[in-house]
């Protein structure tokens, strides 16, 4: 097999879709939550709350 490196293409394939939805951050203030890159300009979940209620 020429491809030698199954693992490492894998990998970059998995990296490299970060223009999709992707989780791009983990969020201290949500319990280190995966944060989706549509959320990250959004107000915590804690500011979310005190808005709804």
């Amino acid at each position: 097999m020429i491809h030698s490196q199954p693992a490492h293409q894998g990998n970059v394939a998995m990296a490299v879709p970060a223009r999709k939805v992707k989780f791009v951050a983990s969020d201290p203030a949500r319990g280190g939550l995966p944060v989706k890159r549509r959320q990250v300009q959004q107000a915590c979940l804690s500011c979310r709350r005190k808005k709804v209620s």
